[in-house]
Formats: structure tokens, C-alpha cells, sequence
């Protein structure tokens, strides 16, 4: 699947000689914020590599060798970069839940 981005262009000419010269006559439309600056790894991609790294125990090297199976080439290095980069980004989260949990009176954990 091949994720397309759409920014659309505006220009707008009415406004020549409006004073409003200083900014640019064609706009575009801002990326939308994404959880790895200047990444390919839409959210879809990084939850896919980091499920199947941790919940189906999948290490890096053998999602690597399904990937170029289905000829996309992603490096386990790159996914490695991902799962530390999203985790820096969601750290602060993951404290937030920790101490939310812990203010409960009981804690139920389930082991599978």
C-alpha cells in the first residue's frame, strides 16, 4: 500500500498591491505533524514493526527478511531507530499511566 500526502497549493493574486506583498502570492498547505521528524514511518508502519517486535516476538532481523519478501527494504537498523525514537516521544505518556495506575486502590495484573 502506497500512503499518497495531498498538500494542496493556493494563489492568490486579488491580493497584489494590497500591502500584503511581504507574503508569499502561492501557499501550501503545512505537513501534518508526524511522530519521526523528516521520516518515511507513517504511525501504521511504526505500530506494525513495534507489535511484532514485542507482542509477537518477532526480532528485527526476520521482519527485515518479510519485508524484502514483499520488495520493500527496511534495515532492522532503521527499525531499531524507530522503536527508540517513538519511545522517546511517548515516555512522558508512559509516566502519566504509571502514575495514574498506582493511584488505584488494588492493581490487577494478568500473566499470558
Amino acid at each position: 500500500m502506497v500512503e499518497r500526502i495531498i498538500r494542496p497549493k493556493y494563489s492568490y493574486h486579488v491580493c497584489e498591491g494590497s500591502g500584503d506583498e511581504d507574503k508569499p502570492a502561492v501557499r501550501i498547505a503545512p505537513v501534518q505533524p508526524a511522530i519521526i521528524d523528516k521520516s518515511i514511518a507513517t504511525p501504521a508502519l511504526l505500530a506494525f514493526v513495534i507489535v511484532n517486535k514485542f507482542v509477537d516476538h518477532l526480532p528485527y532481523y526476520r521482519q527485515e527478511s518479510r519485508f524484502e519478501r514483499i520488495g520493500i527494504h527496511i534495515s532492522r537498523q532503521n527499525m531499531s531507530h524507530w522503536q527508540n525514537s517513538v519511545y522517546k516521544r511517548i515516555k512522558q505518556l508512559i509516566r502519566q499511566f504509571k502514575t495514574h495506575i498506582k493511584t488505584g486502590q488494588v492493581v490487577h495484573m494478568a500473566w499470558s
